[in-house]
């Protein structure tokens, strides 16, 4: 981040590197002027916010700034072939910063896994809600439910396993396709 604009941002909140190494995607927290009560910023209810922010995507090998997305927020995941990436549940052309689409999701992303072959897309979504997406078509495949606490991460193993983590401190193991 330029040091020009480290006194607007509260910091970087996710990064995500390419398969391929070449491309990284930062996003910041902004700082806004919401309230501050013992140094937390909160809304009019009382809970603690994330304001979207811009997310800046970055060649490696020149350390240039390719393009900036405004308002773009969320879990971050890269397709296996580099292609397109997510954030939250907005698709983006990796070589343009185009948007391609946006997965049919309506709930917050916590967390975003695609499998090893690219086919499918993981989520973790509140409610404590994995759902399984066909990447052709993003289509809901499957959907499972077994936590006792709130989801954090998703993450395809080999084959068709998929594995769950939550605040309950249980990792749990799902086959995706039974």
């Amino acid at each position: 981040m330029p040091d020009a604009e480290k006194t607007r941002f509260a910091g970087v909140s996710r990064s995500v590197l390419s398969p391929d190494g070449k491309t990284l995607v930062v996003a910041s927290n902004p700082l806004d002027n919401s309230i501050i009560i013992d140094g937390k910023r909160i809304d009019g209810s009382g809970s603690r916010i994330q304001l979207p922010g811009p997310i800046r995507v970055w060649d490696i090998a020149s350390g240039k700034l390719k393009y900036e997305l405004k308002k773009a927020y969320g879990a971050m995941a890269f397709s296996p072939d580099g292609r397109f990436f997510l954030t939250s549940r907005i698709i983006w052309k990796t070589s343009t910063g185009e948007r391609l689409g946006s997965l049919p999701e309506s709930n917050h992303i916590r967390s975003l896994s695609f499998s090893r072959d690219g086919r499918y897309l993981a989520t973790a979504v509140s409610g404590d809600l994995i759902r399984v997406w066909e990447v052709a078509t993003w289509t809901k495949q499957n959907e499972f439910k077994g936590h006792r606490d709130r989801l954090t991460t998703v993450t395809f193993g080999p084959g068709q396993r998929l594995f769950s983590g939550s605040m309950d401190t249980t990792v749990l193991a799902w086959d995706v396709f039974q």
